[in-house]
């Protein structure tokens, strides 16, 4: 967090918590025991059919509720450590970040960006109001993999990668896709992919087995002068 004294994690589940850097209180042990089963539960998604507003959160709900009952999903009932629930997805979180952006009248603000399993990338605000949804970016055809802001002079560019292989840079202020980029042709320099006669890209469907697993931004000149802002670096995986 921008006040560095806490820290934002997400989990499997499509919760956002947010803990102290430093706990208050006695230290926790290294070798405390683990919860024994009557301290478990069996975990039931905090959503219903009827909170969910897309098809595609409502067949990841359905998978929820289906691995609960067949496989006897469990979940603690509690955190033995403080902490806050900040906000959910109804699908697994892949990526988050926090960033900051001046309101209209000038004041700077957080904002918690997050992206799932089901194409989403949700903008909301920073605690104590991160209930409040701002906006999506919406535009993935696949599931995003990978957020990265690409310098603090421009704080409202957003990249975002996932499965579908492009590379999207956002105006995540306006919700907006400013600039979508494939990197299907970077696939050609992988061992095994195939090429047809000429060198271009094969058979597509191997597509499949690639996802952007991670992207880094690379520096602005000292100007402050914005190139094309899909300079970026990525990974393929």
């Amino acid at each position: 967090m921008p006040d560095e004294q806490s820290f934002l994690v997400g989990d499997k589940f499509g919760d956002v918590y947010q803990l102290p850097l430093l706990p208050k209180g006695e230290e926790p042990s290294i070798n405390a025991e683990k919860p024994d089963e009557t301290s478990i539960q069996k975990y039931t998604p905090a959503a219903s059919e009827k909170t969910v507003h897309s098809k595609a959160n409502l067949r990841a709900l359905r998978e929820q509720l289906r691995q609960a009952k067949n496989r006897g999903v469990k979940k603690p009932k509690a955190f033995d450590f403080e902490h806050t629930l900040l906000l959910g997805h109804v699908s697994m979180l892949t990526d988050l970040l926090i960033t900051q952006y001046p309101t209209a009248e000038g004041v700077m603000r957080n904002h918690i960006i997050t992206a799932d399993r089901d194409e989403h990338i949700r903008v909301s605000r920073g605690p104590p109001q991160s209930y409040v949804i701002e906006g999506h970016c919406l535009d993935h055809d696949e599931f995003a993999t990978k957020l990265c802001l690409l310098n603090p002079k421009f704080p409202q560019l957003l990249a975002s990668g996932g499965a579908d292989l492009n590379v999207r840079i956002w105006d995540w202020t306006q919700q907006k896709c400013i600039l979508k980029q494939s990197t299907r042709n970077i696939l050609r320099y992988l061992p095994g992919y195939p090429l047809t006669a000429s060198g271009d890209i094969g058979d597509s469907n191997h597509d499949s087995r690639f996802i952007i697993s991670n992207m880094w931004s690379i520096p602005f000149p000292e100007d402050g002068v914005c190139p094309d802002p899909i300079h970026l670096l990525f990974e393929d995986c």
